[in-house]
């Protein structure tokens, strides 16, 4: 009985471990994420997530002028519906960074559950949480602006966690984690073909159906019907080297497997990749390959486009890998616990050993790997507080272009654009002609009405951006030169951080 006692004691006290664990993580990053916004280290994709978040919280219409596109045209963002309904309660851009590191910090109860689950030792599931929680992807992921598909993180580890014991938390989960982006369905579909090849036909199948009908509704009904009967710009400027249709690129692809394996893993660097995400867990995924190989058709997306930020960990791109790699290590751990006979005495000392080895790899790689070796996006400088006045100038409702660090701050209204914009390839396909578009975008002869007629009103430059960041080159200098020479622009502010410029009214205009 005493026994017993002490047993549910040691449970309970690790329980409130991993919620501290978890809620420390969520606060850190929160806070993080913040000060990397006010700082003005925050870009283009969270600039054009909170504008489509806005538009629907507030049914403002659906052409996020940041993608140039309808927002269900090229991205099939379902769950910004429900991010919708939270906004509108607060529309704040830290509510967006708060949701992030709660929904990834979540992450973590369900990678902790699983490992209790799957092995009975009161410590690897403690060790394989603080592994996850200082895992150098999900820091970089966390901290790189605001994406909703991220959010499919702890959705699709419920679905792996689920697959064999709760067809209802299966399915749930699996749905959950398509509605953050279109390509989910291609993991939720691996996971369909896992659980087939497992025995468990039924499920699997089904799985599998519905994550292909939701695939084809999704990428070949909906998205073309909200871009003009066209399919994604993105597939086919990412992938426009294999053939200009899908059904090109499929077939180019299958028909060059040598040619495909040299360009994923050798000139693509995906045996790199492989390397940095498996050596924070102790290549432990290895060991477990036919549940690591769920990760495959989102990896040969990411390593076959030839758009390179795909191929890197710092950006969002690898996120649906992180739920297979961590279930995967966790069976690869069970499986290499198993196979080594140890006496009672023996399996203590190793036990210490190997968690010891494991969370070295993981401190050592989250150091080396992670977002933290350049503390100068934390901090508050001149700089910040120079353009924090100046977004401060700009009213609330008026149509604006601004630099990639500005313009983040200044997406809660229906005409905003980045000056420039490097998505030109794939964003205003539908309108080329758009003059503000050209004007702000490629430097084109200058134009001065868009399609609705406005204009921009504000034009806010960032005179020293941070190195990753677009720098003012002299091809924009010419163009800042030629509005305030032809007078249809006049100098608004004007000091070593930034520059703002506003529209000349008309009247003024002699």
């Amino acid at each position: 009985m005493f026994q017993r006692n002490l047993r549910l004691s040691i449970i309970e006290k690790l329980n409130i471990i991993i919620l501290v664990l978890v809620l420390s993580y969520i606060m850190t990053f929160f806070i993080l994420s913040g000060l990397m916004h006010k700082s003005f280290y925050t870009g283009y994709d969270l600039a054009g997530a909170e504008q489509g978040i806005w538009q629907i919280a507030f049914n403002k219409g659906q052409f996020n002028t940041l993608w140039g596109a309808n927002n269900w045209a090229n991205r099939m963002y379902i769950f910004n519906l429900p991010l919708g309904a939270i906004y509108r309660l607060l529309p704040e851009t830290g509510l967006l960074f708060l949701l992030q590191s709660i929904t990834l910090g979540m992450g973590a109860i369900l990678v902790y559950r699983f490992a209790n689950e799957q092995i009975r030792d009161s410590n690897f599931p403690v060790v394989i949480t603080i592994m996850y929680l200082i895992y150098p992807m999900l820091h970089h992921i966390n901290l790189f602006d605001f994406h909703t598909d991220v959010f499919a993180i702890p959705f699709i580890l419920g679905a792996m966690c689920f697959a064999t014991t709760n067809p209802i938390l299966l399915f749930l989960f699996s749905i959950l984690a398509m509605m953050c982006k279109e390509d989910v369905a291609l993991t939720i579909s691996a996971i369909g073909i896992y659980l087939f090849l497992k025995g468990y036909r039924w499920k699997g199948l089904g799985l599998f159906g519905l994550s292909i009908i939701w695939l084809i509704v999704t990428v070949v009904i909906l998205m073309p019907i909200f871009n003009e009967g066209k399919i994604s710009p993105y597939i086919q400027w990412f992938y426009e080297v294999y053939g200009d249709t899908p059904i090109k690129i499929i077939t180019y692809v299958l028909t060059h497997p040598f040619l495909m394996f040299y360009k994923v893993f050798i000139e693509h660097g995906g045996f790199q990749y492989l390397i940095k995400i498996s050596v924070g867990l102790g290549f432990l995924p290895f060991l477990a390959p036919e549940v690591l190989v769920i990760m495959l058709p989102h990896f040969l997306i990411n390593f076959l486009s030839e758009f390179a930020p795909q191929h890197r960990i710092d950006l969002h791109y690898g996120a649906y890998d992180i739920p297979v790699l961590f279930i995967s290590a966790i069976i690869g751990y069970k499986r290499l616990y198993g196979r080594i006979t140890f006496s009672t005495r023996g399996t203590v000392p190793f036990k210490a050993f190997s968690h010891t080895v494991m969370l070295i790899l993981a401190v050592v790689s989250s150091f080396f790997l992670g977002p933290f070796k350049d503390i100068n996006k934390f901090l508050l400088t001149e700089r910040s507080f120079a353009l924090q006045s100046a977004v401060n100038m700009i009213p609330p409702h008026v149509s604006v272009s601004a630099s990639e660090c500005v313009i983040p701050h200044l997406a809660k209204r229906n005409i905003a654009y980045m000056f420039p914009n490097p998505f030109q390839h794939v964003n205003w396909t539908g309108n080329p002609t758009d003059k503000d578009y050209a004007l702000f975008l490629a430097g084109e002869e200058p134009g001065y009405y868009t399609s609705r007629g406005r204009g921009i009103e504000y034009i806010i430059i960032d005179r020293k951006p941070p190195p990753a960041y677009y720098p003012l080159t002299n091809k924009m200098e010419t163009i800042i030169e030629e509005l305030i020479k032809n007078r249809r622009y006049k100098i608004f502010l004007d000091n070593p951080y930034v520059l703002i410029l506003k529209q000349v009214e008309k009247e003024e205009i002699t």
